[in-house]
């Protein structure tokens, strides 16, 4: 702190306890202050980000997200799709022709995957002509080839896991894998671990609701959000789902040698939730908080021990390239260089404390009044033998002997403002510079 040098200043009347204790307490004072600012920059480096929701409204449509299908111990086959406009009309495609496609094999699980690439879009306003692409709805008809196989591992009956995508971030959906950022890592995780999973059972139909959203994650080292300001962020878009299931009527459609069951899938809600991180610490907010405490510190060493001397210089005063040395006058040098170097009364001394002009100490010719001397030479006194001066005459030499008094004090005063409120210290270094440049 600024103030640290100038708590061991010991100044006029003081004693040396007074000048110990401010001392003390200043770099008491500092010491908190740089233990805060430590805090600080600690809380920036392990910055956990905070989640800010958003609720965005879509406006157009939305792109049907991929499903996956997968059926345990037995193949599974797709029956047909039926689209639903936004019209209520039904466009039926035999076997989803051109929507699905072979997923992963194994000799426990047999998947099949539904991706739409763009070619069908969910609706939001049906009271208002929407293009052919966009549907109300999706019926899935299935079934499990071997039954028998499909329940063999299991207590439950035949069922199908279904576990929605994104059409832009899927197990699919992998191009981009090398410039990840940990958060798509651990989104991509969550997702293939089943966090928008549903299940269709054997005679029930299941409705499957999703909802779009989208995680936004600051990109790692931006030095926008570590700075407070405009941050980039990387999109990882996902979908939430819910899901009910009611149990079929009697339907021939429907037995162990025909279909087993259906499902449909439609858009939720029309509005995108949105997870946006936001840094609770920056360096903005550091510069901040610590001035803050910086100034809660000045205010107390203010309430202790009163302000400093103001210090009107600062680091660029310092540098010689923004300040120009003139040259001193010839006739000014001598008288400039004992200015400079001499030392003025200081008030500490207890005969210059409260005297009355009149009865201040003589002092030698102050060089200001060696300099109005020379340049305003008053002319010489008639020499006056010692036994003829009357009481006149030495009235005129007191009263003669007064300016130098005055000057006396004049110095006092300055003593005063550069041991109290103004710092002089830089001003005379300057001087002194200035003088070495011109005699150079």
């Amino acid at each position: 702190m600024f103030f640290i040098r100038e708590a061991f200043v010991r100044k006029p009347f003081e004693k040396k306890s007074l000048v110990y204790v401010r001392g003390m307490t200043a770099l008491l004072l500092t010491a908190v202050c740089f233990a805060y600012f430590v805090y600080l920059a600690i809380q920036v480096y392990e910055d956990q980000p905070l989640i800010k929701l958003l609720a965005v409204n879509l406006t157009d449509s939305y792109p049907s997200p991929d499903i996956e299908m997968c059926s345990a111990n037995s193949p599974l086959r797709l029956w047909y799709c039926d689209i639903v406009k936004m019209d209520w009309s039904i466009e039926r495609r035999n076997n989803c022709t051109g929507l699905v496609k072979k997923g992963v094999y194994s000799p426990t699980m047999f998947c099949q995957i539904y991706q739409a690439n763009g070619s069908i879009e969910f609706g939001l306003d049906s009271f208002q002509q929407q293009p052919s692409s966009q549907v109300r709805r999706i019926d899935f008809y299935w079934e499990i080839d071997n039954l028998t196989a499909s329940v063999s591992q299991t207590i439950a009956i035949p069922a199908l896991s279904l576990q929605l995508y994104d059409p832009k971030f899927n197990p699919w959906y992998t191009g981009d894998i090398a410039t990840w950022i940990p958060r798509q890592f651990q989104a991509y995780r969550d997702i293939t671990m089943g966090v928008a999973k549903a299940t269709t059972m054997q005679r029930y139909t299941t409705d499957i609701y999703f909802t779009p959203q989208v995680y936004k994650a600051i990109r790692p080292y931006d030095f926008g959000s570590l700075l407070g300001m405009i941050a980039q962020y990387v999109d990882i878009p996902t979908v939430s789902t819910n899901w009910l299931a009611w149990p079929l009527h009697f339907n021939s459609n429907f037995s162990n040698t025909a279909m087993t069951g259906q499902f449909s899938i439609q858009l939720a809600s029309g509005t995108m939730n949105i997870q946006q991180e936001q840094r609770q610490h920056t360096i903005l907010s550091l510069l901040a908080l610590g001035g803050g405490a910086f100034g809660l510190v000045n205010i107390l060493y203010v309430i202790l021990f009163g302000m400093n001397r103001l210090t009107p210089w600062g680091l660029v005063h310092r540098i010689p390239f923004f300040f120009e040395a003139k040259p001193i006058p010839a006739y000014a040098r001598s008288d400039y260089l004992e200015l400079v170097k001499t030392r003025t009364p200081s008030i500490r001394s207890s005969g210059f404390h409260n005297v009355d002009l009149e009865k201040a100490p003589l002092t030698d010719y102050h060089r200001w009044a060696e300099k109005v001397q020379d340049e305003h030479p008053l002319p010489d006194a008639p020499s006056i033998e010692p036994s003829s001066v009357t009481a006149d005459d030495k009235s005129f030499h007191a009263t003669s002997e007064r300016p130098l008094d005055l000057e006396a004090r004049v110095q006092e005063l300055e003593r005063i403002l550069a041991d109290y409120f103004l710092d002089t210290k830089h001003l005379d270094r300057m001087r002194r510079k200035s003088y070495r440049h011109s005699t150079t």
